[in-house]
Protein backbone atom coordinates (compact mmCIF):
# COMPACT_ATOMS: atom_id res chain seq x y z
CA UNK A 1 0.00 0.00 0.00
CA UNK A 2 1.52 3.06 -1.08
CA UNK A 3 0.71 6.69 1.19
CA UNK A 4 1.45 10.03 0.47
CA UNK A 5 4.44 12.28 1.08
CA UNK A 6 3.41 15.76 2.22
CA UNK A 7 5.23 18.81 3.99
CA UNK A 8 3.92 21.24 6.33
CA UNK A 9 2.85 23.68 3.39
CA UNK A 10 0.93 21.41 1.85
CA UNK A 11 3.10 20.25 -1.12
CA UNK A 12 2.83 16.31 -2.39
CA UNK A 13 6.55 15.19 -2.47
CA UNK A 14 5.94 11.63 -3.70
CA UNK A 15 5.03 8.31 -2.08
CA UNK A 16 6.07 5.72 0.37
CA UNK A 17 5.29 1.69 0.13
CA UNK A 18 4.14 0.64 3.90
CA UNK A 19 5.80 -2.82 4.73
CA UNK A 20 2.55 -5.61 4.00
CA UNK A 21 4.09 -7.33 7.37
CA UNK A 22 3.09 -4.34 9.55
CA UNK A 23 0.52 -2.42 7.44
CA UNK A 24 -1.24 -5.65 5.45
CA UNK A 25 -2.24 -7.92 8.09
CA UNK A 26 -6.04 -9.04 8.71
CA UNK A 27 -6.24 -7.26 11.87
CA UNK A 28 -7.11 -9.56 14.97
CA UNK A 29 -10.67 -7.64 16.45
CA UNK A 30 -11.05 -9.88 19.90
CA UNK A 31 -7.29 -8.86 20.59
CA UNK A 32 -7.40 -5.02 19.90
CA UNK A 33 -10.28 -5.59 22.02
CA UNK A 34 -8.72 -7.31 24.66
CA UNK A 35 -5.99 -4.88 24.17
CA UNK A 36 -8.13 -1.66 24.75
CA UNK A 37 -9.80 -3.37 27.79
CA UNK A 38 -6.18 -3.97 29.79
CA UNK A 39 -5.00 -0.79 28.63
CA UNK A 40 -7.87 1.20 30.23
CA UNK A 41 -7.95 -0.77 32.64
CA UNK A 42 -4.49 -0.09 33.47
CA UNK A 43 -4.93 3.62 33.62
CA UNK A 44 -7.11 3.42 36.54
CA UNK A 45 -6.17 4.78 40.08
CA UNK A 46 -7.22 2.81 43.13
CA UNK A 47 -8.41 7.00 44.44
CA UNK A 48 -11.26 5.67 46.71
CA UNK A 49 -10.99 4.83 50.43
CA UNK A 50 -13.81 4.10 52.62
CA UNK A 51 -13.54 4.71 56.48
CA UNK A 52 -13.29 1.60 58.46
CA UNK A 53 -14.55 1.45 62.29
CA UNK A 54 -10.73 3.18 63.60
CA UNK A 55 -11.47 5.68 61.09
CA UNK A 56 -15.02 7.22 61.94
CA UNK A 57 -15.60 9.94 64.67
CA UNK A 58 -17.54 8.97 67.42
CA UNK A 59 -18.05 7.75 71.11
CA UNK A 60 -16.01 5.21 72.44
CA UNK A 61 -18.59 4.41 74.88
CA UNK A 62 -20.00 1.03 75.58
CA UNK A 63 -23.49 1.16 74.12
CA UNK A 64 -25.16 -0.60 76.66
CA UNK A 65 -24.30 -3.23 79.62
CA UNK A 66 -22.84 -6.49 78.99
CA UNK A 67 -25.59 -8.56 80.37
CA UNK A 68 -29.14 -8.93 80.95
CA UNK A 69 -30.67 -6.47 78.07
CA UNK A 70 -31.92 -9.58 76.19
CA UNK A 71 -29.78 -7.85 72.83
CA UNK A 72 -26.27 -9.03 71.52
CA UNK A 73 -23.40 -7.69 73.49
CA UNK A 74 -21.71 -4.50 71.63
CA UNK A 75 -19.06 -2.24 72.61
CA UNK A 76 -18.74 0.22 70.12
CA UNK A 77 -21.45 2.68 68.27
CA UNK A 78 -18.50 2.55 65.56
CA UNK A 79 -19.09 -0.81 64.47
CA UNK A 80 -20.18 -1.78 61.09
CA UNK A 81 -23.59 -2.59 61.58
CA UNK A 82 -24.60 1.04 63.54
CA UNK A 83 -25.55 4.28 61.50
CA UNK A 84 -22.30 6.32 61.21
CA UNK A 85 -20.81 3.40 61.96
CA UNK A 86 -16.94 2.41 59.90
CA UNK A 87 -17.48 0.30 56.52
CA UNK A 88 -16.28 -3.10 56.53
CA UNK A 89 -14.62 -5.00 53.45
CA UNK A 90 -14.70 -1.19 51.92
CA UNK A 91 -12.17 -0.31 48.90
CA UNK A 92 -8.77 0.40 50.91
CA UNK A 93 -6.73 2.35 47.96
CA UNK A 94 -4.92 -0.29 47.67
CA UNK A 95 -6.85 -2.61 44.96
CA UNK A 96 -4.39 -3.65 41.82
CA UNK A 97 -6.21 -2.62 38.71
CA UNK A 98 -3.29 -3.79 36.39
CA UNK A 99 -4.05 -6.47 34.31
CA UNK A 100 -1.26 -7.64 32.31
CA UNK A 101 -0.39 -8.58 28.22
CA UNK A 102 1.96 -10.62 26.90
CA UNK A 103 4.85 -9.30 24.94
CA UNK A 104 3.95 -11.07 22.01
CA UNK A 105 0.53 -10.19 21.90
CA UNK A 106 1.26 -6.24 22.42
CA UNK A 107 3.46 -6.98 19.52
CA UNK A 108 0.25 -8.41 17.20
CA UNK A 109 -2.25 -5.97 18.77
CA UNK A 110 -0.04 -3.00 17.82
CA UNK A 111 0.51 -5.03 14.41
CA UNK A 112 -3.29 -5.00 14.04
CA UNK A 113 -4.02 -1.22 14.85
CA UNK A 114 -1.59 -0.38 12.17
CA UNK A 115 -3.39 -2.86 9.42
CA UNK A 116 -6.90 -1.36 10.68
CA UNK A 117 -6.03 2.04 10.17
CA UNK A 118 -3.52 1.88 7.58
CA UNK A 119 -5.97 4.38 5.28
CA UNK A 120 -5.25 7.61 7.28
CA UNK A 121 -1.27 7.21 7.13
CA UNK A 122 0.34 10.41 6.03
CA UNK A 123 4.12 10.95 5.81
CA UNK A 124 4.58 14.50 7.04
CA UNK A 125 8.19 16.15 6.32
CA UNK A 126 9.39 19.65 7.91
CA UNK A 127 8.24 19.16 11.59
CA UNK A 128 11.53 20.05 12.72
CA UNK A 129 10.90 23.18 11.30
CA UNK A 130 7.60 24.17 13.06
CA UNK A 131 7.66 26.73 15.28
CA UNK A 132 6.83 26.50 19.13
CA UNK A 133 3.57 28.48 18.91
CA UNK A 134 0.33 26.44 19.03
CA UNK A 135 -0.73 28.92 15.94
CA UNK A 136 2.25 27.49 13.89
CA UNK A 137 1.78 23.20 14.30
CA UNK A 138 -2.00 24.52 14.15
CA UNK A 139 -1.61 26.34 10.64
CA UNK A 140 0.95 23.36 9.23
CA UNK A 141 -1.44 20.52 10.00
CA UNK A 142 -4.43 22.52 8.09
CA UNK A 143 -2.20 23.21 5.43
CA UNK A 144 -0.75 19.88 4.59
CA UNK A 145 -3.88 17.68 5.98
CA UNK A 146 -6.94 20.14 6.04
CA UNK A 147 -7.28 19.52 9.77
CA UNK A 148 -10.05 20.33 11.34
CA UNK A 149 -9.57 19.96 14.96
CA UNK A 150 -10.28 16.47 14.72
CA UNK A 151 -8.31 13.45 16.80
CA UNK A 152 -4.53 13.18 15.39
CA UNK A 153 -1.69 11.57 16.26
CA UNK A 154 1.76 12.75 15.46
CA UNK A 155 4.04 9.88 15.41
CA UNK A 156 8.30 11.59 16.16
CA UNK A 157 11.36 9.72 15.80
CA UNK A 158 13.22 11.86 18.62
CA UNK A 159 11.58 14.23 20.44
CA UNK A 160 11.08 17.78 19.13
CA UNK A 161 10.77 20.21 21.45
CA UNK A 162 8.81 22.82 19.26
CA UNK A 163 6.38 20.32 18.14
CA UNK A 164 5.77 19.19 21.89
CA UNK A 165 5.41 22.64 23.10
CA UNK A 166 3.10 23.79 20.23
CA UNK A 167 0.53 20.52 20.82
CA UNK A 168 -0.14 21.30 24.43
CA UNK A 169 -3.00 23.90 23.97
CA UNK A 170 -4.48 21.14 21.06
CA UNK A 171 -6.64 18.71 23.14
CA UNK A 172 -7.21 16.70 19.72
CA UNK A 173 -3.61 16.14 18.70
CA UNK A 174 -1.35 13.55 20.27
CA UNK A 175 2.41 13.35 20.69
CA UNK A 176 4.16 10.34 20.74
CA UNK A 177 7.50 8.66 19.63
CA UNK A 178 8.08 5.52 17.43
CA UNK A 179 10.29 4.14 20.08
CA UNK A 180 7.04 3.72 22.79
CA UNK A 181 4.15 3.89 20.48
CA UNK A 182 1.06 1.67 21.61
CA UNK A 183 -1.87 0.12 19.88
CA UNK A 184 -4.48 2.24 21.59
CA UNK A 185 -2.83 5.62 20.36
CA UNK A 186 -3.12 4.10 17.04
CA UNK A 187 -6.92 3.30 17.59
CA UNK A 188 -8.06 6.31 18.68
CA UNK A 189 -6.82 8.60 15.83
CA UNK A 190 -8.60 9.79 12.78
CA UNK A 191 -4.99 10.77 11.56
CA UNK A 192 -2.05 9.21 11.65
CA UNK A 193 0.92 11.20 10.65
CA UNK A 194 4.88 9.68 10.74
CA UNK A 195 8.11 11.36 9.51
CA UNK A 196 10.03 9.41 7.50
CA UNK A 197 12.13 8.50 10.30
CA UNK A 198 9.83 7.70 12.43
CA UNK A 199 8.30 4.94 10.43
CA UNK A 200 12.04 3.61 9.27
CA UNK A 201 12.32 3.36 13.07
CA UNK A 202 8.79 1.52 13.73
CA UNK A 203 9.23 -0.76 10.77
CA UNK A 204 12.83 -1.91 11.93
CA UNK A 205 12.02 -2.23 15.65
CA UNK A 206 9.40 -4.70 14.77
CA UNK A 207 11.02 -6.95 12.15
CA UNK A 208 14.67 -7.02 13.69
CA UNK A 209 12.91 -8.45 16.34
CA UNK A 210 11.06 -11.31 13.53
CA UNK A 211 14.31 -11.66 12.16
CA UNK A 212 15.94 -12.14 15.29
CA UNK A 213 13.84 -14.75 16.60
CA UNK A 214 13.10 -16.38 13.22
CA UNK A 215 17.71 -16.92 13.30
CA UNK A 216 17.59 -18.69 17.11
CA UNK A 217 15.00 -21.31 15.62
CA UNK A 218 16.42 -22.35 13.12
CA UNK A 219 20.17 -21.90 14.52
CA UNK A 220 18.37 -24.41 17.61
CA UNK A 221 17.32 -26.77 14.89
CA UNK A 222 20.55 -26.86 13.03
Amino acid sequence: MKVQVIDTTGKKKGEVTLPKELFGVEPNQDLLAQYVRIYRHRQRQASAIAQTRSDVTGTTAKVWRQKGTGRARHGSRKAPIFVKGGQAHGPTGMQNYKLTLSKKMRKQALISALSSQSKIVTILEGLEKVGSKTKDLSQALSKSLEWKNTPVTIVLDTPMDGVIRASKNLTSVDITQASRLNAFEIIRAKQLIFTQKSLDILVESITSKKTTQTETSESKKS
